[in-house]
């Protein structure tokens, strides 16, 4: 009897093993970066606010204690650029807000060390506002 309850046990384990989504390797980081820029005239956007929020469904992935508050903030500089630099993998949600432009929509990226995605480049085009 013991033996087949260690047996139903182990089987009823490799079940839910299976179905379980990994979870992202919160030790390694990457880069997420890219360039705001006015859509009709291409010019980039200077002092434009770049959120990176983190992506955890029903907090399934606990933030680190040593993860500041989210959302992140990076202002554009001078060429539109903005940057997120030592971002722990995992999913993330980018959004660019400027004066005088409507906001972007949210963009949920994946940032991982799979297939060369520890970098992310994600550029924004944003209509100006009436």
């Amino acid at each position: 009897m013991k033996k087949l309850m260690y047996f139903f046990a182990i089987a009823i384990m490799a079940v839910l093993a299976q179905s379980c989504e990994p979870v992202p390797n919160l030790d390694q980081k990457g880069t997420i970066s890219g360039v705001v820029t006015d859509a009709t005239t291409g010019e980039p956007i200077v002092g434009c606010e770049v959120y990176l929020s983190r992506y955890t469904p029903a907090e399934r992935v606990a933030p680190r204690a040593a993860e500041p508050v989210w959302p992140h903030k990076a202002i554009t500089d001078s060429l539109g650029k903005y940057e997120f630099t030592h971002v722990y993998f995992g999913k993330y949600n980018v959004a660019a807000v400027a004066d005088g432009y409507v906001p972007s929509d949210n963009v949920e990226i994946l940032l991982t060390d799979d297939n060369d995605n520890d970098w992310v480049k994600l550029n924004f085009q944003l209509e100006k506002s009436e």
